[in-house]
């Protein structure tokens, strides 16, 4: 007979007692025994059904990331499908509040396309949307309870580092519409986010504005310069996690129809080289990058230190590399670099500076 009084228990009290096991210990639970895998199947199965559903997450629905941070902190949802959310997709970038709708997509003809002619005999573009449309351009600053704002506020501070006059500079920016800050607020709050992926940001719509890295920039290097515990800077929960991250990725195959892989925010260095600092990230892609970098290490805001970074997997596309001592500089603060995957052909002095530091990597042209 067992001594282990914890299996006389009723079924019906082990998976009372079960529902309060976190995610990460409730598989070792059921794996235990019989009695507790039969006690945890019903959560179990829960399980599955949310990692299919919330697995992939994107913002081309306008309401996405905002019904998402509300589950994440208003206390009254359950958060347990967040714990399933591995990949979020950034389509595009909502300024203010006329731009709330589903995202659509210039799909490209040229005169010859269908003997149809645009004004003046150009080509002309259709849009497309990929989800069905919604459209929520009558929201206004309204739309968030004074509660939700404030916990936003504690949230800036607390998890994104935020001084107080920059969390206010953001509260503002949100009542207008900013969608930028939503999605670095949902970043923080997921645990288990794995890749982050920005498809397109169109330049014109930021050349006022900032980038749409901003906010993210601004979280990292707060968190750099602030008094840090022994082990380093306290991550927000998504930047700690994150291993792969693309800026502009390149679209093939069906996708490439609905953009063109240059119909993206021209990224300079200065805003996508602090991610090089990220705790867990294996992979770094940029398309259509350093276009606007002077070619010094300026570009960067500041010099990368050398073998800071745990970045392993490279990959430039269609961006301004050769002579630009900013790539160089992010080349080199990788400690072990495995892949570089360029569309330039790199010259023969970089490629041996490459091999006296990185003897195991493997450069490839698109």
């Amino acid at each position: 007979m067992s001594k282990n009084l914890f299996h006389y228990l009723p079924d019906e009290l082990v998976s009372f007692i079960s529902s309060f096991i976190s995610l990460n210990d409730l598989l070792s639970f059921a794996l235990t025994c019989r009695k507790n895998h039969r006690c945890a199947s019903d959560r179990l199965d829960l399980q599955v059904l949310y990692h299919k559903q919330y697995a992939v997450q994107h913002d081309r629905q306008p309401l996405t990331i905002l019904e998402l941070l509300r589950r994440a902190t208003s206390g009254k949802e359950d958060t347990e499908p967040l714990w399933h959310i591995r990949t979020l997709e950034f389509w595009d970038g909502r300024l203010n509040w006329s731009q709330w709708k589903t995202t659509a997509f210039p799909f490209h003809f040229t005169d010859e396309d269908d003997d149809v002619e645009g004004e003046d005999g150009n080509d002309w573009y259709s849009w497309y949307k990929l989800d069905p449309a919604q459209d929520y351009s009558h929201y206004t600053a309204g739309c968030f309870e004074a509660t939700e704002l404030e916990c936003y506020r504690n949230n800036f501070q607390n998890d994104l580092a935020l001084t107080p006059q920059e969390t206010e500079e953001w509260i503002t920016s949100l009542l207008k519409g900013d969608d930028e800050p939503l999605k670095a607020l949902l970043i923080s709050q997921l645990p288990n986010l794995k890749t982050l992926t920005m498809f397109a940001h169109p330049e014109y719509e930021y050349t006022q504005a900032g980038h749409p890295l901003t906010l993210l920039n601004q979280t990292i290097k707060n968190l750099q310069t602030k008094p840090q515990t022994p082990s380093g800077p306290t991550w927000p929960a998504g930047l700690n996690s994150l291993t792969k991250l693309s800026i502009n990725k390149f679209l093939s195959g069906e996708y490439e129809d609905f953009r063109h892989p240059h119909d993206a925010y021209y990224c300079p260095f200065s805003a996508i080289a602090r991610f090089f600092h990220l705790p867990s990230i294996k992979s770094l892609s940029f398309s259509v990058a350093g276009c606007e970098d002077n070619n010094n290490n300026d570009g960067l805001g500041y010099l990368l230190p050398r073998a800071c970074s745990l970045v392993e997997d490279l990959t430039f596309y269609c961006c301004c590399l050769m002579q630009n001592s900013a790539f160089e500089n992010m080349v080199f603060s990788a400690r072990m670099l495995r892949s570089l995957t360029t569309t330039e052909e790199l010259s023969e002095a970089f490629r041996s500076k490459m091999m006296m530091v990185f003897p195991e990597y493997v450069v490839q042209k698109m």
